[in-house]
């Protein structure tokens, strides 16, 4: 698997997990105008996965029968997002993530069909565990991580166990995991995981096909290894 795809997984299994950032109290308008029906899932991200690092931006359009949707005028801060593959519109140069950034998403797929949105990222540049290093073994029962944030502590922060995302109050700096959790992580993987931390903030469009958002946001994730012999 090459780079992007192993940050593509990742990424896409956070934007399946994460919250949503609401409307003001009140206010019953998204902060978004869409038109038409069509699936939307994108991002712009930044983070490490050990030693491999990530900055880019993913859009991927789909119709509504699920097929990709090519052609489409994808633009994010003014910037075209080049199709690079049917349906899959992914820069990696001019619309990076950036801490408390705007970014202003347009998308035109035809006359009846786009969107305008606009979501700001955490105001966090960046996160790394600390006391923990890929390749650690750590006994299932006492798997814990801590982590510094460079930045002020925003968003959705999020604790990334394998295909597990708990979402957990944004100020805190560590966390101990349930060895029921680390046990079913690990189930079928000969004691291996992937353990990190994300903060993100995300759009849902509701009005679009399940699961339609985009995301911003920055993670560190490492892989470990578990002792289930303690």
């Amino acid at each position: 698997m090459n780079r992007f795809l192993i940050m593509a997984t990742v990424v896409s299994m956070m934007v399946a997990c994460s919250g949503t950032t609401a409307p003001d109290e009140g206010d019953n308008t998204p902060p978004y105008t869409v038109s038409g029906v069509f699936g939307v899932e994108g991002w712009t991200v930044r983070g490490s996965f050990s030693t491999i690092r990530m900055n880019h931006t993913y859009i991927s359009l789909v119709d509504s029968s699920g097929l990709p949707i090519s052609g489409a005028t994808v633009r994010i801060n003014g910037f075209s997002i080049p199709e690079v593959d049917p349906g899959t519109y992914r820069d990696t140069v001019n619309v990076l993530y950036v801490a408390g950034h705007t970014y202003d998403l347009e998308i035109s797929i035809d006359s009846s069909r786009y969107l305008e949105a606009t979501i700001t990222a955490p105001e966090v540049d960046s996160v790394r565990p600390v006391g923990i290093a890929a390749g650690d073994t750590l006994p299932y029962d006492s798997v814990a991580i801590s982590w510094q944030v460079f930045g002020t502590p925003s968003g959705q922060l999020l604790l990334i166990v394998q295909d597990t995302f708990l979402e957990l109050d944004n100020d805190l700096t560590s966390y101990t995991l349930d060895s029921s959790l680390v046990l079913e992580a690990i189930r079928g993987r000969d004691g291996t995981m992937n353990l990190g931390v994300a903060y993100l903030n995300r759009l849902d469009f509701v009005e679009l096909l399940e699961e339609s958002g985009y995301m911003v946001g920055t993670y560190f994730i490492i892989p470990i290894h578990v002792d289930t012999t303690r």
